[in-house]
């Protein structure tokens, strides 16, 4: 039972992570390519 819990909490935390890091990566291109257009538009 303690061996079943730990992975489930290792599992658990492993997926938390990997959300968050995939959310900081969408948001980072997002803006990456939000910033790229203004700044082709102000260039125009």
């Amino acid at each position: 039972a303690t061996s079943l819990y730990s992975n489930w909490g290792a599992g658990a935390a492993l997926g938390v992570v990997l959300l968050a890091v995939t959310l900081a990566l969408l948001g980072f291109f997002q803006w990456l390519l939000g910033a790229r257009a203004t700044g082709v538009w102000s260039q125009r």
